[in-house]
């Protein structure tokens, strides 16, 4: 049995090393992606900073330079915690791309003129926040409501856009552009390494899917995210508020 075929669909990092494999000798930045064949490694980031900041470091391992996007309004964490942003900060110094994970869930369906406002000020956030320059976005769900897919514009708002039609392709069978990702904790669209065929690829891998644990189930894998949240709640409390100490490891 091959190491793929034991591995594949565990979202441990010893499958996702695999995939990194196979990558070695790919463009995999959307700057590559303008001057020709890509297979575009990217990241959004949905719960866990620590996560990215995790894989982040495994793609340095491999050689590869992929693109991180994260949310300024989630609810889940905060990018500009004394803490959070410096684990950011040091995917750039690893030699990976920043860009903002651009939350839409709240904007009103084909309101353009909504859509410009709201990145405008998630812009603002990410920039005042960060101390970046906000070059690329990636829309945050666009899916079930598909009308911001239908945008076919590389850049918009002044922004590089991670579904511009030089990167994705609008299309339930693609015939140029593959896109893959592991959104659920599923392959949706076919497992990367089945689709190597395609000289032009778009991965997404979410931080948040992939651990040191190997077969963990769909509960499994939301238990683990939720009780690493839980941790760094009580490490905050712990931090700010001098009388938690006595009852911190029965909260635990």
């Amino acid at each position: 049995m091959s190491a793929l075929s034991q591995l594949k669909g565990t979202f441990s990092y010893d499958e996702y090393k695999l995939i990194l494999e196979a990558l070695k000798t790919k463009k995999t930045t959307f700057d590559d992606a303008l001057k020709g064949e890509f297979t575009i490694l990217r990241h959004d980031v949905e719960f866990n900073v620590d996560r990215a900041q995790k894989m982040g470091a495994i793609d340095k391992e491999y050689g590869i330079k992929s693109t991180f996007f994260f949310q300024v309004i989630s609810s889940a964490y905060n990018p500009f915690s004394v803490k959070n942003k410096a684990k950011i900060l040091s995917l750039i110094e690893m030699g990976h791309s920043v860009g903002l994970h651009f939350y839409i869930s709240h904007v009103p369906i084909n309101n353009f003129e909504k859509l410009e406002y709201e990145f405008t000020q998630q812009k603002k956030m990410f920039e005042a926040g960060l101390e970046l320059p906000c070059k690329i976005f990636s829309f945050h769900r666009p899916a079930p409501s598909t009308w911001v897919l239908e945008i076919r514009k590389d850049y918009l708002f002044g922004a590089l856009n991670a579904y511009g039609p030089s990167f994705f392709e609008y299309s339930p069978a693609p015939k140029s552009i593959k896109y893959t990702a592991d959104s659920n904790h599923r392959w949706k669209y076919g497992h990367p390494l089945d689709n190597l065929e395609f000289s032009k690829m778009q991965i997404l891998a979410h931080p948040d899917e992939w651990s040191n644990k190997k077969n963990l189930t769909e509960l499994g894998f939301l238990k683990s995210l939720v009780d690493e949240s839980r941790k760094d709640f009580i490490t905050t409390v712990d931090e700010e508020l001098g009388s938690f100490a006595p009852y911190r490891d029965k909260i635990k």
